[in-house]
């Protein structure tokens, strides 16, 4: 068995990935087993490294392959042992549509790709039906695990503090480093990002319930179409129980220009609200939620700049951060 580089690969290692045990996980599968060589090109590289791979030669159709590896140490929350106990333990229970599940190998983890996935472009947003068909996703997901029975104690809880505090710590660090260059950004949102210093943890504690299971980074290239249209939910890296606001703030903020989000956000909260049917009437104050989520998003940008590289800070943090200063969020901050 022989590994061939494809020319997108950027010349770093292959996966660490043993061709007797892929042959055995595709075989239980129902997939073929046997292959001659394994063609391999790098995709991907931000928390994890990520690989396409297929397998060649033999009789038996296959899949292509993705394979996620971590490259760097993970972020407050986010690993890929969570995304395997996702695939192993929950995802054949929703009612959503997500990649198959291969394996969990020594150093990551391994999932069919989906071909013909169609992710909207993050600074135009959206196809016109794409955000509908995503939040109506994101209600059925929320619906179906609303103070979930599911197997989920391994899940990280917003209403766990350790996890609150270890994002305060977090972003605590980062303002300290980065306030002139994100002041110089979007200036309206330093009174609320000063503000936030040693109170965010308490601030977000609300978000906590009413509990359901979310994606925990439902931007739009996490929310995929395929071919026919329907909606893919990839990298659950970061599940988390809490308030389906959490989700929908990801995704109005992280999907939009500015004054596109401004336009479309009420009608997409109100349709997530719909969507999720007798749910909603046990929710308190949903656009409250929501105003704290979208705090909780800015903040997460923030502290994502102390994660080496990221090109598009500056209208990333311009985009949540100017919808934190929309909603009053420091109204919301205790």
């Amino acid at each position: 068995m022989t590994w061939v580089r494809l020319e997108r690969d950027d010349g770093s290692d292959r996966p660490d990935l043993d061709p007797g045990w892929l042959g055995r996980q595709l075989a239980d599968r129902g997939h073929g087993a046997s292959f001659e060589a394994l063609e391999c090109e790098k995709v991907g590289r931000f928390s994890s490294d990520v690989w396409r791979v297929r397998p060649v030669g033999g009789a038996s159709p296959r899949p292509t392959l993705v394979v996620k590896q971590l490259c760097q140490p993970p972020r407050t929350g986010e690993s890929l042992d969570l995304e395997a106990s996702f695939y192993e333990r929950l995802a054949a229970k929703l009612p959503v549509r997500t990649p198959e599940w291969i394996g969990r190998t020594k150093h990551g983890l391994v999932l069919a790709e989906i071909e013909g996935l169609r992710a909207f472009d993050f600074e135009r947003g959206p196809e016109p039906g794409h955000a509908e068909q995503a939040i109506e996703a994101l209600a059925a997901l929320h619906a179906a695990t609303w103070e979930t029975k599911h197997d989920v104690e391994w899940v990280p809880r917003l209403s766990d503090p350790a996890l609150r505090l270890a994002w305060q710590a977090d972003y605590d660090t980062v303002w300290r480093q980065r306030r002139a260059q994100l002041d110089a950004i979007y200036p309206a949102f330093t009174p609320i990002g000063d503000a936030l210093m040693g109170r965010l943890a308490e601030t977000l504690a609300p978000l906590a319930y009413p509990c359901a299971l979310l994606h925990g980074d439902a931007h739009g290239e996490n929310l995929a179409l395929d071919a026919d249209g329907h909606v893919v939910f990839l990298d659950w890296e970061s599940p988390r129980l809490g308030s389906p606001a959490f989700d929908v703030a990801v995704f109005t903020t992280m999907s939009y220009p500015i004054r596109v989000r401004r336009k479309v956000e009420p009608a997409l909260v109100e349709r997530h609200l719909r969507a999720l049917g007798p749910h909603s009437v046990d929710w308190a104050d949903p656009w409250t939620d929501y105003r704290r989520a979208v705090l909780r998003r800015a903040a997460r940008i923030v502290e994502l700049g102390a994660q080496g590289p990221f090109p598009a800070l500056p209208w990333v943090f311009e985009r949540c951060a100017t919808a934190a200063v929309d909603h009053h969020a420091m109204d919301l901050i205790v």
